[in-house]
């Protein structure tokens, strides 16, 4: 070693005495480092799967190839990584733009150029038009269409609307009041049960959900075009009832599980019911706790209580206090005021602490229990209500835009996509951690640290040594190794 090299290495160096024993040496010799170590296997399934090739594939050129440093597959693959770590606005990009594991993420050397800046990717999204934006809205569909490699026989779509709350002026969005009271977008979001994202469509605040029959109905078509004999169940909240989109279903041939309104007909016919689930209630528990002068607060009190209790202790207590119920469920003919025949409708009557809480289900699905279509079909469509919140809490892009299609081209692609890969990686996932949250997918499997060496042949990755996942992420990479081996 030469004495000028170690002249230079010493001046990079900083030695800081902590202690009368140990001198720290602190210098810059780290190569390159990165906290992003996952992001390596998340790009290759999205490689592999056609996933970002499919959406940019949609995306026409509108630039000059002369004066072109990046393509918009390379555009599209960085934001949808960023987003997918937890990093989703425009200004990331210029943050993570010399990132090494997001350099070879996207096919570029660690010490390369820097990748696309926040301006960059500002006028890309701004460039977007309508008819792109009609194409991306398809995609999801389409590609879950292309990843089953068998026809499926039966397949169960969870339909529901959501409310993403917006600040300033953009265009589209609306104030609404009562349940939501704020300034919001109201978008549409598809699933199926196993959280596979079917539709998601940026609508204005004030959409209501009986205005999506058209949208429904397309949905159904396209899984019917794709798969003739397909068994499909759309399962969807009262919001969607509608005369015209129950009709069409059944001309479809499709079962559907709809919520229904507690009218004042349909609670005139189950007067019998209401007193024998009220009989039942007393028999078994007693007069109720909160019915009467002075209930709400007390009920307000004691739900106070049970959460500042221990956790195992409010468990118990949260458990003790749900069984205090009786639930009937019973099926009945019913004629809506404007529909044009009878159709079957499921009152589930709930009496609890509270009093009396009644839910109904308008289905066309006649091979099955009272019980079972609602416990199992409607009750489920909670699971939808997860998907959504992991949409919107994990993979959340700001739609800070004024134009309402920048706005839907980041809500579409840039979060739909990355909805789709953070699942995708999940179901790479050992069985064991097939069921955790996107937001733990993230923590666990992509936000490794990582040390990068660069040799003339190969690019070698350190992951750290002591993350708890790292032995995970190295086998979902050999997985993905072999699979296109």
């Amino acid at each position: 070693m030469s004495s000028n090299f170690k002249r230079n290495r010493s001046a990079q160096q900083a030695k800081l005495k902590l202690s009368e024993q140990k001198i720290f040496n602190i210098d810059d010799q780290g190569g390159f480092l990165s906290n992003l170590g996952g992001l390596l296997p998340a790009a290759r399934l999205a490689e592999d799967t056609g996933l970002i090739q499919t959406a940019a594939n949609l995306i026409p050129e509108w630039r000059d190839s002369r004066y072109t440093d990046f393509p918009v597959s390379e555009l599209l693959l960085q934001r949808v990584l960023l987003a997918a770590c937890g990093q989703p606005d425009a200004i990331d990009c210029s943050i993570f733009r010399n990132d090494p594991a997001l350099k070879c993420a996207l096919g570029r050397e660690p010490d390369g150029p820097p990748l696309a800046s926040q301006s960059t990717h500002t006028k890309f999204e701004q460039s977007i038009d309508e008819s792109t934006i009609a194409s991306l809205e398809g995609l999801p569909l389409k590609f879950f269409i292309q990843q089953q490699k068998h026809a499926p026989q039966r397949l169960t779509v969870y339909v529901d609307g959501t409310a993403i709350q917006t600040f300033g002026s953009q265009q589209m969005s609306t104030w609404r009041g009562g349940k939501y009271s704020q300034s919001q977008y109201f978008p549409l979001l598809a699933t199926t049960d196993q959280g596979d994202l079917l539709l998601a469509e940026l609508r204005s605040g004030g959409y209501h959900d009986a205005r999506s029959a058209e949208t429904v109905v397309k949905l159904v078509c396209n899984l019917r075009a794709a798969w003739p004999h397909i068994k499909l169940t759309i399962v969807m909240d009262t919001g969607f009832n509608s005369p015209r989109l129950l009709e069409q279903l059944e001309k479809l041939n499709v079962q559907y599980v709809i919520g229904y309104p507690a009218m004042s007909s349909v609670k005139s016919k189950i007067k019998d019911i209401t007193k024998s689930a009220e009989k039942q209630f007393k028999k078994l528990h007693g007069e109720p706790l909160y019915i009467g002068k002075g209930s709400k607060k007390k009920w307000q009190k004691e739900h106070e209580r049970i959460r500042s209790l221990p956790s195992k202790d409010r468990i118990a207590a949260e458990k003790k206090a749900a069984s205090r119920h009786t639930r009937i469920i019973y099926g009945l003919p019913h004629n809506g005021s404007s529909w044009k025949k009878d159709r079957p409708v499921l009152v589930r009557v709930d009496y609890t602490d509270k009093g009396l809480d009644i839910r109904c289900v308008v289905t066309n699905i006649k091979d099955s229990a009272a019980e079972q279509i609602y416990e199992e079909k409607y009750c489920r469509r909670s699971r939808i209500e997860m998907f959504i919140k992991e949409n919107k809490s994990h993979c959340k892009v700001p739609l800070s835009c004024q134009t309402f299609t920048a706005n839907q081209y980041r809500f579409t692609a840039i979060q739909g996509l990355a909805y789709m890969l953070l699942h995708m990686v999940r179901k790479e996932l050992p069985a064991s951690q097939k069921q955790i949250s996107l937001n733990s997918v993230r923590n666990r499997f992509l936000l490794v640290p990582v040390q990068i060496i660069s040799t003339p042949r190969r690019l070698c990755w350190r992951l750290s040594s002591v993350h708890p996942h790292t032995a995970t992420v190295i086998n979902m990479c050999k997985k993905l190794q072999s699979r296109t081996a």
